[in-house]
């Protein structure tokens, strides 16, 4: 791997730490406490940098990150599940026939499948979405990461009420990409425990009176 030297004197002597700390002068760090047996994040993080540098940091940085979040969604239903992978059934064969291919069950984990209110991103909002369990699941795929890509995402699959069933309770299947659109990618933030989807093409059409549902 070849190096381009800095001007910056002290560049690569610095432990960085990004904890959102407080904004007074002595911000207080805030620190998680490693169970018995186990080495701390601070520590851990020091092991690495004296690993990959080959020296001690000189300083400790806390930086803030960005805590932004939407704070408004539109709730589409609750989330029965998500199909993986590009769904091998189609129309009426994956509404009757979706839980026989590859998903991911939601049923009775109280998760909400949300949109942002432009129509355009998908959310899966509260409920249970730890997966840690069954990532020895998915192949390919490593289970130390922060974040997981799980792979393509087929098909959800959500119960509501619409006026197209007359505001009967309704399963509703929709696949993703039916219309040649690249597939989303479910993702996982193991240390948050969520699951979220990434890219695609899919839509909520707002042009109409009443939106036909999630397009594409």
């Amino acid at each position: 791997m070849r190096s381009r030297k800095q001007r910056r004197k002290n560049l690569g002597e610095e432990l960085i730490i990004f904890g959102n700390p407080s904004r007074g002068k002595n911000p207080k760090r805030r620190r998680r406490n490693a169970p018995e047996g186990e080495t701390s994040d601070t520590k851990q993080a020091v092991r690495l940098f004296k690993k990959f540098h080959g020296k001690e940091p000189a300083e400790i940085l806390e930086l803030q990150r960005s805590s932004a979040i939407r704070l408004d969604y539109t709730a589409l239903g609750d989330l029965r599940a998500i199909g993986l992978g590009e769904a091998e059934l189609h129309g009426n064969q994956l509404t009757t026939r979706w839980d026989s291919l590859q998903h991911i069950d939601f049923a009775k984990a109280g998760v909400k499948l949300a949109s942002a209110p432009n129509g355009k991103q998908l959310y899966l909002i509260g409920g249970d979405q730890d997966l840690n369990a069954i990532l020895g699941d998915f192949e390919g795929v490593d289970a130390d990461k922060d974040l997981i890509d799980l792979g393509a995402a087929g098909f959800v699959v959500y119960d509501a009420r619409k006026k197209h069933s007359n505001f009967e309770p309704v399963e509703w299947v929709h696949e993703l990409g039916e219309a040649g659109g690249e597939l989303p990618r479910l993702m996982y933030d193991r240390l948050k425990r969520e699951a979220f989807l990434v890219g695609g093409e899919y839509f909520i059409d707002l042009a109409p009176q009443l939106s036909p549902g999630i397009e594409n």
